[in-house]
Parts: C-alpha cells; structure tokens; sequence
C-alpha cells in the first residue's frame, strides 16, 4: 500500500498546535468556524484538529485535542494563548515535552523573564531569526520543559512551521478564506481534504521540482499526472 502521508516514526518529532478561522464559512446559520490542529513539522502531516466556537476558545479545545492525539516522545509547541499551567501538565501526562511562547497575557511570568533576559550576557542567550514569505520572524521569550538548548532552540524555529507550512498553504495555495463553501459542516469537511491533500501533493515527484500550485493544474488537465500524485505510479 502506498504511505500518502508519509506518518511513520512521528515519536520525537515536533508537534506545533495553533488555531485558525476558517474566514469565508460564516453564514446566518453559524458564525466562521475556528479550527484547531495539530500538526507534525517533521512530516508536514495534522495528526489532529478540533472545531471551537472562536480563538478565545483555544484555551479550552487544546487539552481536548491532546486526548485525541499521540504525543509521546515529542515536543508539543504553542503559541502564548495556549501557555496556561493545565496545558503544559497535560502535555507532560501524555509523555511530551513542552515549548511555549510567553508573552503579555502572562504578565507577571513575563516581566520576570524579560527582566533576566536583558542583564543576561549576549552569548548564554539563543535568539532565531529568519525571513519566510518576505517578513522577518524574530523568535525568543519561550519556556520548555527541554533541559537541551539546541533542542530547544530547534523546537522554537519549527514551532512557526504549521503558519508557514499549514496555514499559509491553505490560504494561499487552497485560497480557503475566500471559497463560498459555507453550508453545514461542508467548510470543515472541505479543510480536512485540504489538509490531507497538502502533504501528498508535497510529497509527490512529477518528473521536476513544481510548486504544490503547479501540481494542482497539471494534475487538473492530465489524469495521468492525478494518478501519478495518487498512487506514485
């Protein structure tokens, strides 16, 4: 059987968890859904993702999503909204380690860091940084349960993987914002397909590098092309 996915081995792998509205699925039955996922950096496959009412809800949905999904060995990144002591002891119950964006919202915990940060001597500190889809990313202020430094660091810099690898692909290469898919559940059915179609469309050889975009259209004018991405015939 041929792997699409390519999911083998997602122990010690980085695990990012972030959320994201689904803009164009608002209708006058039901508001725009916000679904969160969870996503493998390593393989580029979402191992998971649960449906909430808005952002605000995260908070709530990210335990419930760690219950239906195997993080053992991994290290599970959020972003600051999910930095709450629950979340990360229920990332150490399931056997994973945590990395945690720290901002604002945990002021006291923040202020502390940022305080011991600045009178820190330049070379015992870590800081990424790197341009993706032409904006400049500067990573730091995150707390981990990761006793390794390169690790951690590691963890930092693949944590924005599911905005640039997940997210940004549904928008831009799926246009999902902007399709009028909007009745019932048909806009979350729809941004499963996509996600399951995004790893094997990356995944796939043509004959030459092309873009997932360029592979869409030609698997749209040749069936042999579709199979191809398929099956890897």
């Amino acid at each position: 059987m041929y792997n699409w996915l390519d999911n083998r081995n997602c122990k010690n792998k980085t695990v990012n968890i972030d959320g994201k509205t689904i803009c164009g699925s608002k209708n006058d039955s039901h508001n725009a859904y916000h679904v969160v996922s969870a996503w493998v950096s390593e393989n580029q496959i979402t191992l998971g993702e649960i449906t909430v009412d808005d952002k605000s809800n995260e908070i709530t949905a990210i335990p419930k999503l760690l219950d239906l999904i195997d993080v053992s060995g991994s290290t599970v990144t959020i972003d600051a909204m999910g930095t709450q002591t629950k979340i990360a002891k229920k990332i150490i119950e399931k056997g994973a380690n945590y990395c945690l964006a720290l901002k604002g919202n945990q002021t006291n915990l923040h202020e502390d860091v940022r305080l011991y940060f600045e009178n820190l001597p330049a070379e015992q500190s870590v800081t990424t940084q790197e341009k993706n889809h032409g904006r400049i990313e500067k990573r730091e202020y995150f707390i981990t349960s990761l006793t390794n430094v390169s690790k951690f660091a590691d963890s930092v810099r693949k944590h924005w993987s599911i905005e640039n690898q997940l997210h940004w692909h549904l928008d831009v290469t799926f246009g999902e914002d902007s399709a009028k898919t909007r009745k019932d559940n048909s806009p979350l059915n729809w941004n499963v397909m996509r996600k399951t179609a995004l790893p094997i469309l990356r995944n796939a050889d043509v004959g030459k590098k092309q873009s997932i975009k360029r592979k869409m259209f030609m698997a749209a004018l040749d069936v042999g092309v579709l199979e191809k991405i398929l099956f890897q015939k």
